[in-house]
């Protein structure tokens, strides 16, 4: 079973993203990366949270695409 339907299924039964963190971490469900630890706010991202990964990927891709235009020689 994938991290974001373990994520949603614990987010569905009432579990915070904190709690949910130290559940996935006790089970040993690899992290996106692969390696280290599960946070609450990477469960946070990964759907435990209102908004989602995928709007947090949009909002970092903004984020991201001002912070390099910010950088751009001005004319």
């Amino acid at each position: 079973m994938s991290a974001r339907v373990i994520i949603a299924r614990l987010s569905a039964e009432g579990m915070g993203p904190t709690a949910i963190a130290r559940h996935l971490n006790a089970t040993g469900v690899p992290t996106p990366s692969g390696r280290g630890r599960w946070y609450c706010e990477t469960v946070h991202r990964h759907g435990a949270g209102r908004e989602g990964w995928a709007t947090y990927m949009r909002n970092y891709r903004a984020a991201r695409r001002v912070l390099n235009a910010s950088r751009l020689p001005r004319t």
